[in-house]
């Protein structure tokens, strides 16, 4: 094998090596809801939802990110369809391993927190290790406490198109190299 040859696989190696690292998990958050037992319409009522979030907003040692981006939010609850349009996420915190330690999230198609407005239909997520599910329902002025339990599963990669751009340069020399030799 050429001088040439062997540097030109080199770099196409050490391109792949150098992009792997980049690439960043999708991390999906399940949960089920149950109504509260004092709540005459949802009493038992069982609700499943999920959201998403890239695995790149892990801080350094773990810790809090503030109105981190998740994307994908669904469950419907009480009649009322809860998307990405009508909740936030306030809070993700991680351990240093990059574990999800503690949640807090909101649902409110008013824009307002339902302790301060508790006649309209919607929800707040607290806690990760020790989980709880408030809501309320439209006309209805009280809060209830139903229950909830969450499931984390970590997705393939999601995919780096900036290592295919490295890599593809290290292959185009070694066809180059290759097809002057002929």
């Amino acid at each position: 094998m050429s001088r040439n040859l062997l540097v030109a696989l080199a770099l196409a190696v050490l391109s792949l090596a150098v992009a792997a690292p980049a690439q960043a998990l999708l991390v999906t958050v399940n949960f089920t809801v149950t109504g509260a037992a004092d709540d005459p319409v949802n009493d038992s009522v069982i609700a499943n939802g999920s959201f998403s979030f890239d695995s790149s907003i892990f801080p350094v040692g773990g810790g809090d990110v503030i109105n981190p981006a998740t994307s994908g939010f669904n469950l419907t609850w009480d009649g009322t369809s809860w998307t990405d349009a009508n909740t936030t996420t306030l809070l993700l915190t991680f351990n240093s391993s990059g574990g999800l330690t503690d949640l807090s999230l909101y649902g409110d198609p008013s824009a307002g927190l339902m302790l301060l407005n508790p006649s309209v239909d919607d929800f707040v997520f607290f806690g990760f290790s020790s989980p709880s599910f408030h809501y309320t329902r439209e006309g209805v002025d009280l809060n209830y406490v139903g229950t909830i339990t969450y499931s984390v599963t970590t997705g393939g990669a999601v995919p780096e198109p900036g290592a295919l751009a490295l890599f593809a340069p290290g292959l185009l020399a070694l066809g180059l190299i290759r097809r002057r030799k002929s």
